[in-house]
């Protein structure tokens, strides 16, 4: 699931999770790589208004995690080009500020429902998240840490809060992963916005056992 496929599923997920708008959605992203992808979602679920929420980008690498909160190399025209690639909503460009004619950075009101830190997800577990995001994670273990994913996925699926979903945009490339998502607890859901080409494959996951099942799974909630 990317990203705009998670902000365009984002309200009805947080819907089916019960978390009230006024209530903190803690989403952890794993890994924030430079950390436009996190901004981006960010900026996605500001402008979509799907309540209040806090996101925690976590990465190994120190450099990666120093440059996540400096300004970027663009300029605002060329955001707005990006976003229109990725498919996100044009309005997102607006939260970010022009600091001279080649740099831009997120706006304040984004910086403060962002926080980047170090992890190592194959021995830590992060703390309690109502959402974990690993886009582009289990791909690049394979071949040589390919002995990592049945570690990563545990510790991740034992962050999640009940009903907690787990997103991966690449974990149907390999059996393996996928029996380790399974493994783990978490099972596949479907969302009614999902598109066609990836409804054949599971990317969207929800913690075992639920207290409920998320409202898309059966086109209506129900309780266990």
């Amino acid at each position: 699931m990317n990203t705009a496929t998670f902000i365009l599923n984002a309200a009805e997920i947080r819907e089916g999770q019960d978390v009230a708008a006024t209530d903190t959605w803690k989403i952890t992203e794993v890994p924030c790589s430079a950390a436009m992808e996190t901004w981006s979602i960010a900026a996605g679920l500001v402008i979509q208004q799907t309540g209040k929420f806090h996101i925690n980008g976590y990465d190994l690498n120190p450099k990666v995690l120093q440059s996540a909160t400096q300004p970027y190399e663009m300029t605002k025209a060329e955001l707005g080009l990006a976003f229109l690639n990725w498919g996100l909503p044009r309005e997102c460009v607006d939260l970010f500020d022009a600091i001279d004619s080649k740099h831009i950075q997120p706006r304040r009101e984004l910086r403060e429902k962002v926080t980047f830190a170090p992890l190592d997800a194959s021995t830590q577990i992060p703390p309690k998240a109502d959402v974990v995001i690993t886009n582009n994670l289990f791909g690049n273990l394979y071949p040589d840490a390919s002995d990592q994913v049945g570690p990563i996925v545990r510790n991740l699926a034992a962050s999640l809060e009940d009903n907690g979903v787990f997103t991966a945009n690449d974990a149907w490339h390999r059996d393996e992963t996928l029996a380790e998502i399974k493994r783990a607890g978490l099972r596949p859901v479907r969302s009614k916005n999902l598109r066609p080409t990836d409804s054949r494959y599971p990317e969207l996951f929800q913690k075992q056992p639920p207290h409920r099942l998320l409202s898309f799974l059966h086109g209506r909630r129900g309780t266990q």
